[in-house]
């Protein structure tokens, strides 16, 4: 039972990883404010790490509006 437990919260985190990891890569390498991947993955981070996602992509972009899915967007 133990060794299940142990499994399962190990893949667990490696989804948590690869999730923000590619959370990372999406907002680094970033062409346009678009990006639809980018947008559903920053819709499910907490509101923190999603401000300063969309201040790098706001920055990245050159845009003058926050992209969708940002705090501070009407």
């Amino acid at each position: 039972m133990f060794q299940v437990l142990k499994i399962l919260v190990s893949g667990l985190f490696g989804l948590m990883f690869a999730y923000s990891g590619l959370w990372a890569w999406k907002t680094m390498t970033i062409a346009t404010p678009t990006d639809q991947v980018w947008m559903e993955l920053n819709t499910r981070m907490p509101l923190a790490l999603r401000a300063w996602a969309c201040e790098q992509v706001q920055t990245r972009t050159q845009t003058a509006t926050p992209p969708e899915g940002c705090p501070g967007r009407v």
